[in-house]
């Protein structure tokens, strides 16, 4: 049993360091790689153009000019805060915890299965990171 926990402890550390010194050196996640394109292909069939439910437009060219700094239409709080992901709208929709910070409707997106969890702690990061337009 020892014989197969060491690598994959080792394997395991590596992956991590990686994942860690990639992040550091810039190559974490980015809004145009990485958040743009999965709101797009999850979010932008409901959410599009001037009759967009909660006036959310997500298409490619206004979905971070209508996220970021944007106050929420169903909740007090900002849709996106840059740098705080608990105290985005967003996060709180996405998670099905909406309800609990004064909003109302369903968790994003509805009639279909909920981001998993990499694509939202994604979002977490970027959103941690500052929420950047890159």
């Amino acid at each position: 049993m020892k014989a197969f926990v060491t690598p994959c402890l080792a394997l395991a550390a590596g992956v991590l360091s990686a994942t860690l010194s990639g992040t550091c050196r810039g190559e974490g996640v980015s809004f145009a790689r990485n958040i743009r394109p999965m709101l797009v292909q999850n979010c932008a069939a409901c959410h599009q153009g001037a009759n967009a439910p909660a006036g959310l437009d997500l298409l490619p060219k206004v979905v971070h000019s209508n996220l970021v700094g944007v106050r929420s239409t169903q909740s007090s709080m900002l849709r996106v805060a840059p740098s705080a992901p608990e105290q985005s709208y967003l996060m709180r929709k996405l998670q099905g915890a909406h309800l609990e910070a004064g909003g109302q409707g369903v968790a994003m997106p509805p009639g279909a299965p909920p981001l998993d969890p990499a694509q939202i702690g994604a979002i977490r990061q970027w959103i941690a990171g500052g929420a950047l337009n890159d």
